[in-house]
């Protein structure tokens, strides 16, 4: 079952970002901008307040490795949107020679 809803998110990712493009793009990069300034926060937030110190080191480490994946996307996402880029630029070129 799980994998079945994966593998139709991954499959419903490609199709919107064949179909919406740009503006599916565009969409996911502003979200995962919004949850990894959430993240950080929240990491702040529970640095700054005492309590358990074994529940706020294992919450610290999940909002941290979600911090890194979600940069981590955000870097793929600016790949993609770049090698777009220089295909277009490519293909510019090519019809003006």
């Amino acid at each position: 079952m799980f994998r079945l809803a994966i593998e139709g998110a991954w499959r419903l990712d490609q199709w919107l970002k064949a179909k919406v493009g740009r503006t599916y793009s565009v969409l996911l990069t502003v979200v995962l901008i919004t949850g990894i300034v959430a993240n950080v926060r929240t990491v702040l937030r529970d640095m700054a307040s005492t309590g358990n110190v074994a529940a706020f080191a294992v919450t610290t480490l999940v909002y941290l490795v979600l911090i890194v994946n979600q940069l981590a996307q955000l870097h793929e996402y600016r790949q993609e949107a770049r090698a777009r880029r220089e295909e277009r630029k490519a293909r510019k070129a090519q019809k003006a020679s």
